[in-house]
Order: structure tokens, then sequence, then C-alpha cells
């Protein structure tokens, strides 16, 4: 746990410091820094700055980012793009449902989407998913193992019959809508993008 909020750089010499024979101890070992629990003892530097450190250095940018990110903003923006363009790209329909590569909420439509994008002063639409349908999971005969005596199995024909028929009509029926699976072609964003400005536009001539 973190006593302190301070930042502590990777390669600060406060992250960690070498013990050598002169420290009165017969193999030389790294030991983290003291104000963060647990404290590190160990041969490996890396392993002792890591878990003596608040904050690393990106050596590509410069930019300071918490030891717990694997880059720093703006390579993380950038590959987070890189995967976003990567997507399948799927047709725009009357029924599409949109969201945020990296959000949650699920929109009904463009303008809705706007809305939010209008409440969170955004200039940009950003990276616009489409929410893939996932039905329900079929039902199995599994879901009673717990309530069977050892060894025995549900195999009743009527029972069989009745989750049969039950999985069929659960297939029918959209559970959630997952994002981040797909994104609407070049060619809707580009008009996304143009909408997004119209919408902006005049919803700033209102106000």
């Amino acid at each position: 746990m973190r006593k302190e909020e301070k930042i502590i750089l990777y390669d600060s010499p406060k992250a960690a410091r070498l013990l050598t024979p002169e420290d009165l101890i017969k193999t030389p070992v790294w030991v983290s820094n003291p104000a963060f629990w647990p404290q590190v003892i160990t041969t490996n530097e890396h392993d002792a700055r890591r878990a003596g450190c608040t904050h690393n250095t990106c050596p590509e940018t410069g930019e300071i980012y918490p030891i717990n990110w694997v880059h720093g903003p703006t390579v993380r923006a950038r590959r987070e793009r890189e995967r976003y363009q990567q997507l399948p790209q799927v047709e725009v329909t009357s029924d599409t449902k949109f969201g945020f590569y990296d959000g949650e909420k699920v929109y009904d439509d463009e303008c809705e989407l706007f809305d939010d994008l209008i409440e969170a002063e955004a200039d940009d639409i950003g990276m616009v998913t489409v929410g893939v349908p996932v039905v329900f999971r079929k039902l199995t005969t599994e879901y009673w193992a717990d309530d069977l005596l050892e060894g025995e199995d549900i195999d009743d024909r009527q029972v069989l019959d009745l989750i049969h028929q039950l999985n069929t009509e659960l297939g029918k029926r959209i559970a959630y809508y997952a994002l981040g699976k797909a994104r609407p072609t070049d060619e809707f964003l580009e008009w996304m993008k143009a909408r997004f400005q119209e919408y902006r536009k005049e919803w700033l001539q209102q106000q």
C-alpha cells in the first residue's frame, strides 16, 4: 500500500538502493523504497525499482505516467487508436446501436450519442463503435448438476424438450450489446463527424 502521494520515478535513487558487502551482507541485493509496503529485497534491480516507485518516464515522449501503466498518455492513446482502426467495419442500419471504444453505454441513435458528447464538451466524436448483439446463453442440464446425486443426469425426454424450447426462444432475444468489437465504415464515420458538427452548431445557437 502506498504511504504517500509524492511522485518517485522508476530511475530515481529513492526508488531502490543497492546493498553491497560494505553493508555487511554477503550477496549484493536491491532494496525497494521502505515507504512502500511490502518492501522488496531482491537481486533483480527492475523488481526493486518497480516496487519502490510511483511513476515512470516514457522514453519516446518524456511524459511521466503511473507505474501501473505500460506506456505514457501519448503512446497509450496512439496504440488504442491503432487497435480501434483494426476493428472490422460493419454497415450501419436503422437498428444499429452505437457506443464508444472505451465506454460501456449503448446508444439507440446518433443523436443520443451527440448529446453526451456535447455534455462532455467534446470537439470530435472520438472512437465510435457499433454495438454487436449478444443473445442469452443456452441452458444445459449442467445447471442442475449440484442438485443431482453423483453420477446422475437429467434424461427425461419431456424436460429435455422443454429446455430445447427455452433455448430456442432465448436465441431470439438479445441479452446485451457488446462494444469494442466492430466499428462503422469509414464513410459513415466521416458523415457522422460532419453531422455532429452540425448538431453541435445548432445546439449552441439555441443556448
